[in-house]
């Protein structure tokens, strides 16, 4: 064979086996899990004292503050009872007290106290827009100091 072959066969069975290794090490490399998962899923409200965690699957649609009480907003694909049985697990396993609950029309809110702190959770069934059969829940949770 002449030179001019030689070479770039030679450099092109180098990047073959190239390829070949680092496919094998990539598809071979398993993570270690530093942080263990936690029972229950979402990101955490943290309010000073009250910490309250989201459903897994919410999507944030806005926080305000005034007066030291907080309003967050955000929307999800559960049902507004889901929600509902969500926070009520959550809120009675910490010792809250449900101090009222009530619908009117397509909003249902129940509000837990706790010595001086309360939390309202109210929450709204919308047509979603973009999907005609599925619906979605617009949350919003009330907490006063």
């Amino acid at each position: 064979m002449s030179k001019k072959i030689k070479l770039p066969l030679f450099v092109a069975s180098l990047l073959f086996l190239l390829a070949f290794y680092s496919y094998g090490s990539f598809s071979s490399f398993r993570p270690k899990s530093l942080v263990p998962a936690k029972e229950v899923k979402g990101a955490k409200i943290e309010d000073h004292r009250i910490k309250l965690p989201y459903p897994s699957d919410y999507e944030m649609i806005g926080t305000s503050t005034k007066n030291g009480n907080k309003q967050i907003t955000f929307r999800t694909e559960d049902t507004t009872e889901g929600v509902q049985s969500f926070y009520r697990n959550i809120m009675l396993s910490k010792d809250w007290e449900i101090d009222s609950t009530g619908s009117i029309g397509i909003f249902t809110t129940t509000t837990y106290v706790d010595d001086e702190k309360e939390v309202s959770v109210t929450t709204s069934l919308q047509a979603n827009e973009d999907q005609d059969a599925n619906s979605i829940t617009i949350v919003s949770l009330l907490i006063k100091n």
